[in-house]
């Protein structure tokens, strides 16, 4: 794993990460079970538009989206003291390969990362009554232990005045390997569509 230590969201985060598939969109490569995306193809041209451009499409972001992104400060200060455990924050991690990246929260005193959540009150209800990792975290959370080679993930969920909702994700080698099977195949796809763009 490398690590580029700027902060989230800076020119050289998004520099760092240009036109590489990110843990945070990985389940539009890779569904729950392994198998491919119906959204595989727009997120392929998406990252070779951006390859080649520079240029990143505006994302939708909502009033209660920015409250989730202004509170993961406070998410992660709970979440130390919760654990009596140190988190370093940390820019964004390239895979060995160099092809695929992945920016965790926080990596948890050198063997596992932190993954932080900070929905609606109605959503994290639904977290803590299931009691589980949320599936639509997947692909992201394994993702991330793909990328850093870490052992295990801390999902934490926090909304104030409800009691913090955190999981211990363990390495899931089955579905990692199906998952950096599909990376591999989808770097290569990747390459293709911009050369084939650059000489036209």
């Amino acid at each position: 794993m490398k690590q580029h230590s700027h902060a989230q969201y800076s020119d050289e985060w998004w520099a760092a990460r240009r036109g590489l598939p990110t843990a945070s969109q990985f389940s539009r490569i890779v569904k729950g079970d392994g198998t491919r995306s119906t959204q595989r193809t727009a997120y392929l041209y998406e990252c070779a538009a951006v390859r080649i451009t520079g240029i990143y499409k505006e994302s939708f972001s909502s009033a209660a989206m920015d409250e989730g992104t202004a509170r993961e400060a406070i998410s992660r200060k709970i979440y130390a003291m919760e654990r009596e455990a140190f988190v370093s924050e940390v820019g964004f991690c390239i895979s060995d390969c160099g092809r695929w990246g992945a920016s965790p929260d926080g990596l948890i005193e050198g063997t596992g990362v932190l993954e932080l959540k900070n929905p609606s009150a109605h959503t994290h209800v639904g977290y803590l009554m299931k009691g589980k990792l949320p599936s639509a975290y997947k692909q992201q959370v394994y993702g991330e232990l793909l990328v850093t080679g870490y052992e295990w993930a801390d999902f934490m969920s926090y909304s104030p005045g409800l009691p913090l909702f955190i999981v211990r994700v363990e390495r899931d080698e089955e579905f990692m390997d199906k998952l950096e099977a599909e990376l591999i195949a989808f770097s290569e796809e990747l390459d293709e569509v911009c050369d084939k763009i650059k000489e036209a």
